[in-house]
């Protein structure tokens, strides 16, 4: 299934919408696709970012496009840092499955078992960790006015708790799904509770650092490497930079930065044991949910999405906001790997390219 994120600047939310193909295409070996990949490149003209395809843990296809900073005509390359939207969701799924491991947590507890104070009672009563990972809690969006004149103040998933935790669910928590960009924040909050670590200190020490992420962070230009790609969106004066409300550090929804060969280095690490064991590695990938409204038939795991076809399997996310663009996908249990990202959306090219590739490759 191929699939593209739709962004509404006007309501600053990050949503995603399946689009189905009427059949499917004829695999490649993947020693083969470069040539098909360069020619849907060339169909897309103008495609700023960078692709990398991976097979049995060896890159056999790497294409950096376009430019990282406009105003400097600084290039993209194959070890610059782009935003990745909401492809962050699969490290905090990583980061609860970790403390459910290690029997620090139980995914089926409420809310309210690990946030004691959590603003609204009947939230922390009847949400649960699961429900959270399936965007079956009803925990709804924190993008929109309030949010915008807040951001600069909010730094923290405590701070977004502390903001918008006085609502109740949407909906009776467990009866539907609606992609839930706050629930990632509150499972955020669970984990630095639970973990006694700021966010982005639990990740640093148990996802990025195990993995061997030396690129991923919170916050652009983090990491060993200090090259990274601005964001830019494309409307009617032109490609211009991304409005300045979404510029700041990441969430546990999203908005981390990171480079195609750590989002690499992400895939084999989670089937090869470096950061959880294989039942729990399972449990996040496998299917839970079916994506109702824009997302309808999309099939969702714990924090991961699954477009497998045809007897293939294919897991990842996708992730798209103003400026960012791209996805992540792991074929065949990890025998080939396609990430794509890019820093232009819209229009939202990465993913689509993305799916693209992995509908056209053999695992």
């Amino acid at each position: 299934m191929l699939r593209t994120a739709r962004i509404a600047l006007t309501v600053f939310a990050i949503l995603v919408t399946p689009m189905s193909s009427l059949a499917e295409p004829q695999r490649l070996a993947s020693g083969k696709i470069a040539p098909l990949i360069d020619t849907e490149l060339t169909r897309i003209g103008d495609f700023s970012g960078v692709v990398l395809v991976s097979a049995r843990g060896r890159p056999v296809y790497l294409k950096a496009m376009g430019l990282a900073d406009r105003e400097y005509a600084t290039p993209n390359t194959a070890e610059t840092q782009f935003g990745i939207a909401s492809m962050g969701k699969m490290f905090t799924a990583v980061a609860i499955a970790q403390l459910a491991q290690v029997g620090k947590l139980d995914l089926d507890a409420p809310v309210g078992r690990y946030l004691t104070d959590y603003p609204n009672p009947s939230f922390a009563r009847t949400v649960t960790i699961r429900q959270l990972l399936t965007h079956t809690g009803g925990a709804g969006d924190f993008m929109g006015p309030v949010w915008a004149a807040r951001h600069n103040q909010l730094r923290a998933p405590g701070d977004y708790v502390a903001l918008f935790g006085l609502r109740p669910p949407e909906f009776t928590p467990g009866t539907r799904f609606s992609y839930a960009n706050y629930g990632y924040v509150v499972l955020g909050r669970i984990v630095e509770v639970v973990s006694g670590q700021p966010f982005d200190a639990y990740l640093a020490a148990h996802v990025f650092g195990p993995a061997g992420m030396t690129r991923t962070a919170l916050t652009a230009g983090a990491g060993r490497d200090l090259a990274w790609a601005r964001s830019y969106v494309t409307g009617p004066q032109g490609v211009t930079p991304r409005p300045k409300v979404f510029d700041g550090p990441a969430t546990p929804a999203g908005g981390d930065y990171s480079t195609a060969s750590d989002l690499l280095t992400f895939a084999l690490a989670l089937g090869d044991g470096r950061l959880l064991d294989a039942a729990h590695a399972k449990l996040l990938t496998s299917v839970a949910v079916t994506g109702e409204g824009d997302l309808a038939g999309q099939k969702f795991g714990l924090g991961f999405e699954d477009w497998s076809a045809g007897g293939v399997r294919d897991i990842g996310h996708s992730g798209g906001g103003p400026g960012q663009n791209g996805a992540l996908h792991v074929i065949g249990d990890g025998r080939v790997v396609v990430v794509v990202l890019s820093n232009v959306a819209p229009p939202w090219r990465g993913d689509k390219l993305a799916a693209f590739i992995a509908a056209r490759i053999a695992p």
